[in-house]
């Protein structure tokens, strides 16, 4: 029965040091190299542009509108311990060929200079047109994994019976 623990225990220890997920650093990394080329920089087929911006803790998305006046918002990798991780999703932009990251916030926690105060924001990111199902999917398991190591959760699970 001991030698039986003693594998057992080896066992653990060698899953434990063969196993490795992305660290925030990788995940930071992988959505500045990979992510932001997935994004759509002229959404609307407008004058505008969007242009997007990561760095080691924030998200951020410059607008020059058609008006030419820049509009910007952007939000901290560490408010996104304010979203629950079913509330990042990828869907399709109603009217338009493409599809989004939207992501909805708990409480207002990212900045922008839109002028309209949000209770509960949710945000939207443009992807490409040309971005495969696959692609999609890589960015939203990216995002999420990243809200992950900031402290987002899933949805607590509560039916009518649970009291």
């Amino acid at each position: 029965m001991k030698k039986i623990q003693i594998y057992f225990y080896l066992f653990i220890i060698f899953l434990s040091l063969t196993t490795q997920a992305q660290t925030k650093e990788e995940t930071i990394f992988w959505l500045k190299e990979y992510g932001l080329d997935m994004l759509n920089n002229n959404p609307f087929d407008y004058n505008d542009k969007w242009y997007y911006y990561i760095d080691d803790n924030k998200f951020r998305c410059n607008i020059i509108m058609l008006d030419g006046v820049e509009r910007y918002k952007e939000f901290s990798f560490d408010c996104l311990a304010n979203v629950y991780l079913e509330d990042i999703v990828v869907k399709k932009r109603t009217g338009q060929d493409w599809s989004e990251i939207s992501i909805s916030f708990q409480k207002n926690c990212f900045t922008s200079n839109f002028g309209y105060p949000l209770e509960r924001p949710s945000i939207y990111f443009p992807l490409k047109n040309n971005t495969s199902q696959q692609d999609q999917e890589r960015f939203l398991k990216a995002f999420k994994h990243l809200a992950k190591l900031c402290g987002a959760k899933e949805k607590p699970k509560v039916t009518k019976n649970t009291f």
